[in-house]
C-alpha cells in the first residue's frame, strides 16, 4: 500500500477500508512512491478542491448516497499499489500489481490487522483479483451481486486464522470488488442494487 493511509476521525459501527488502485502522475516519476502521503490527497479533496481527479472520490461517496465530507470522516482509505502509475489507458498499474502483489497483499493484510478492518471495498477489479487466494477456494464462496448494466459487484469473505497464500487475518473480513468509479460508472445503480442492501454498509448510507 502507498504510505500515509487516510485514517477516519469518527469511529463507526465497523471499520471500513476503501481501497483504490494507485496514485497517478504524468510527471516521469512512475515507479516510485509519491512525495506526498495518501492522506494529503483526501485532505485536499474534502477541503474543496475539484477536478477530473476528484471524480473517483465523489463517485465512491455517492455510491453510498452520502455527503462526501461526512463519508470520508468515517472510512479508511488506501491505495493498493505503493508507487506512482501513469494515467488512463497508459496506466502501468497492472504491471506493478503482477510484479509485486505478494508484497502489496502483505502490506494490506498487516494494515487490516493493525486497524481491525471488518470491511474492505476494492474500487478496482484488478486489485480485487490480485488478493490472496485469488481463485477464492478458501473461505466463504464468492457472491456476484447484479447491478444491471454496468457490472456485477463481487463479494467474498475471508475467515480469521486461515492461511491465505502465507497470510492470515485476525478478524473476519468482508471484501467487495467493484469497478473503478471513473467514466461510465453509475453510482446510482451501485447504491440502489447493492450497497444500501448490505447490512454492514447501511450505517454509511445517506449521510448528510
Amino acid at each position: 500500500m502507498h504510505y500515509g493511509e487516510w485514517i477516519p476521525e469518527i469511529e463507526g459501527k465497523n471499520n471500513v477500508l476503501i481501497l483504490g488502485e494507485s496514485h497517478y502522475e504524468d510527471n516521469g516519476k512512475q515507479g516510485i512512491p509519491g512525495d506526498y502521503p495518501t492522506s494529503a490527497v483526501i485532505n485536499t479533496y474534502i477541503g474543496g478542491e475539484r477536478g477530473d481527479w476528484t471524480r473517483f472520490f465523489t463517485n465512491i461517496a455517492r455510491s453510498f448516497n452520502s455527503n462526501v465530507v461526512e463519508f470520508y470522516k468515517r472510512v479508511y482509505f488506501g491505495n493498493y499499489v505503493d508507487v506512482l502509475c501513469s494515467k488512463g489507458s497508459t496506466s502501468n498499474a497492472e504491471h506493478y500489481i503482477h510484479q509485486d502483489r505478494i508484497k502489496y497483499n502483505k502490506e494490506l493484510f498487516d494494515f487490516c490487522n493493525n486497524n481491525k478492518i471488518n470491511v474492505l471495498m476494492c474500487f478496482s477489479i484488478r486489485a480485487y483479483n490480485a488478493l490472496p487466494s485469488s481463485d477464492k477456494s478458501v473461505g466463504i464462496k464468492e457472491e456476484l451481486i447484479d447491478v444491471k448494466s454496468i457490472c456485477k459487484v463481487r463479494k467474498y469473505i475471508y475467515m480469521p486464522n486461515i492461511d491465505y497464500e502465507g497470510l492470515s487475518l485476525k478478524n473476519k473480513l468482508i471484501v467487495y470488488g467493484i469497478q473503478h468509479p471513473s467514466r461510465g460508472y453509475s453510482h446510482t445503480l451501485v447504491y440502489n442494487n447493492c450497497i444500501r442492501k448490505q447490512k454492514e454498509l447501511k450505517w454509511l448510507c445517506d449521510l448528510k
